[in-house]
């Protein structure tokens, strides 16, 4: 007795640290054959509880009288089957002559109660049949996607619902989507979810990101195409919209109606025809759409008008040319302007994570699923990710994408990259990436520096190896790979080479990791530009730009250093190397940036022609602001009034 007591004891306090600790393992070892008695034992009189039975039928009361036997009891819904599943039950009824499945719905919370499960939801599943889904814990507060799903073309999962089923994103049925949330509401996970489950399909990625690019640039290697302002977003967008119109004429070419061709035959859209010249689907991914939508001037004005019809175009016609959008943002209502509500209107799929006010969710579920807009709002602060999702059918659910991060995302793109296709409509918004390089580079970074480009140098001063980030490589894989404990690298993905933390490029082996502070190097590079006007023209538009002084002192292959002290000091750019850089294409930026580095560069150095027609095309009117206050600084007279 005392060892079976002993070994109870044990089963009890295993069972409760389970529950508290991992009610995922819980629920599979102990919680479901708790679960699954406290069903079948309590079924009846928890139905009879909750007001879903019928009373008997009259010719068995009259049977019941003619034997003189007891008053047959009231019928609740037949058990057709019952299923465990990983994350609870699932109960399919069949109702009795009476009974609707919306008293069932009704009785969900009542139900959960009873039952001493987290959630109960159910659906109809045909008429008669109801399925009732009953977890049996908080599958949203740590989500664990299946092993398995049925990921299908054009249909990835991104997130769990609350009943423990897998939430896809489906775009052969639900072409398009609109994301909403405010700041730190969990939109960017769902879309880097999203970017990662279609990384693995043949398909193309388009992406629009007003952000500077800080979501979308760092998973380039798989997308098509790139924008990071809104002069740039609406080339694209046109260029989309042109590549829109071709794909139809290819439709329309390839129809072959006659009397003899079936109809099933006929292409109508993409899908319909042959494999061999099925133009390759397009999703196209829009971060902050409100920032398209705002203008400060009539030029932007026009610009904001041409973008927006672009995008309406798109919603009405590019299903059936393999056009599908996904457009994010905090708000989407009438304040931005004309076109919002038609283009709001052709996004079927609607995802809203927590907002502020009722009239932002009101946005997203106001015109297809009015009782989401209450769950919307009720998201509480603490759960970055559950969101709501709903359709034009009216359903809707409360869903959780599991946590990605950008590292993650990252390399998932890295790792299908051979995937992203060339479409030549879109060829010059393909993010510029530099190629894999031929052999590995030396790792020591006292390796010295290549003859003649470099002959003012003192003696003690040579520059650092340029530590780039070329694409990952698409050599086949060691079959032990190597891994940096330092950076992270897998088989050079990210450097290009192998290697590991003693001799990981990021990595000075002899002084710990050479960092460099960017503010420092912002005085130093000032401090050294005085005296030349054409030097400090172009450290100014580095600095004023805010972006190239940081990446520089990430790139001490850039620059100028002194190893006489202690500590190598930089003092200088070598904007010969920077010249190197950007006709290799070693620079992962956006077009507008190595613009910006070019026309730096120019001013800088003699020897750096850089073609200024090239350079100043497609500057938006921010970056062609700061391009002429260099100029003018350059030239060291004062503009003519």
């Amino acid at each position: 007795m005392t060892w079976f007591t002993v070994a109870l004891v044990l089963v009890v306090g295993a069972a409760g640290l389970l529950r508290w600790r991992r009610p995922a393992w819980y629920w599979l070892t102990f919680g479901v054959t708790l679960a699954t008695l406290r069903v079948l034992v309590r079924y009846a009189s928890v139905m009879d509880a909750c007001g879903l039975t019928v009373p008997p039928a009259r010719w068995r009361l009259a049977l019941a009288r003619m034997a003189n036997r007891e008053v047959p009891q009231s019928r609740p819904p037949r058990i057709l089957r019952i299923r465990p599943t990983r994350t609870g039950l699932v109960l399919r009824l069949g109702l009795r002559p009476g009974q609707d499945a919306f008293d069932v719905a009704a009785s969900a919370d009542r139900l959960r109660h009873s039952f001493a499960l987290y959630g109960v939801t159910s659906r109809e599943l045909r008429s008669g049949v109801v399925e009732v889904r009953m977890t049996g814990y908080d599958v949203l507060r740590r989500v664990q996607m299946p092993a398995k799903t049925d990921a299908r073309p054009m249909r990835v999962p991104v997130a769990l619902r609350e009943d423990g089923s897998v939430h896809y994103r489906d775009y052969r049925t639900v072409p398009h989507g609109l994301t909403l949330g405010a700041t730190e509401s969990g939109k960017s996970v769902y879309q880097r979810n999203l970017v990662a489950g279609l990384a693995s399909l043949d398909v193309a990625l388009v992406g629009i990101d007003c952000k500077q690019g800080v979501e979308l640039f760092p998973l380039a290697r798989r997308f098509s195409a790139l924008a990071d302002n809104p002069d740039t977003a609406l080339a694209l967008l046109e260029a989309l919209v042109t590549h829109m119109e071709d794909v139809y004429q290819l439709i329309r070419a390839n129809q072959r109606i006659t009397v003899n061709v079936p109809d099933a035959e006929i292409a109508a859209d993409i899908w319909d025809l042959p494999d061999d010249l099925r133009p390759v689907p397009v999703v196209v991914l829009v971060d902050e759409v409100a920032e398209l939508a705002l203008f400060a001037s009539k030029d932007d004005e026009k610009r904001r008008d041409r973008i927006i019809t672009a995008l309406v175009r798109l919603a009405q016609l590019g299903r059936a040319a393999g056009i599908y959008l996904e457009i994010c943002g905090q708000r989407f209502g009438s304040e931005l302007g004309k076109g919002i509500t038609m283009l709001r209107a052709q996004l079927t799929g609607r995802t809203a994570h927590r907002v502020n006010d009722e009239s932002s969710a009101n946005m997203a579920f106001g015109d297809i699923a009015p009782d989401a807009v209450l769950a919307a709002i009720q998201i509480p602060t603490d759960t970055p990710g559950i969101a709501v999702t709903g359709d034009a059918s009216g359903g809707w659910a409360r869903i959780r994408a599991p946590h990605t991060s950008l590292r993650e995302a990252v390399n998932i793109c890295n790792k299908h990259a051979e995937r992203t296709p060339d479409l030549p409509a879109l060829a010059a918004f393909r993010p510029a990436l530099a190629p894999a390089p031929p052999a590995a580079v030396p790792l020591s970074k006292t390796a010295p520096p290549p003859p003649d480009l470099t002959p003012t140098f003192p003696e003690s001063a040579r520059p650092l190896r340029a530590t780039s980030l070329p694409p990952p490589c698409l050599q086949p894989r060691k079959e032990r790979p190597v891994f940096c404990e330092h950076c992270g690298d897998v088989d050079g993905e990210e450097t290009g080479i192998d290697h590991d933390k003693r001799d990981c490029p990021w990595c000075d082996t002899d002084n710990g990791a050479v960092t460099i502070d960017p503010d420092q190097l912002t005085i130093t590079l000032q401090t050294g530009a005085d005296g030349s006007m054409a030097l400090r023209a172009a450290i100014g538009l580095l600095v004023d730009h805010g972006l190239w002084i940081k990446r520089l002192a990430e790139r001490p292959g850039l620059l100028l250093i002194d190893y006489s002290g202690p500590v190598p000091e930089p003092y200088g750019v070598d904007w010969l190397k920077v010249v190197e850089a950007l006709a290799a294409k070693d620079l992962p930026a956006s077009s507008g940036e190595l613009r910006i580095l070019a026309l730096a560069a120019s001013l800088a150095d003699t020897a750096a022609r850089i073609p200024l027609g090239n350079a100043v095309t497609g500057l938006d009117s921010t970056n062609l602001a700061l391009v002429l206050k260099a100029i003018v600084t350059a030239n060291g007279r004062p503009v003519a009034g």
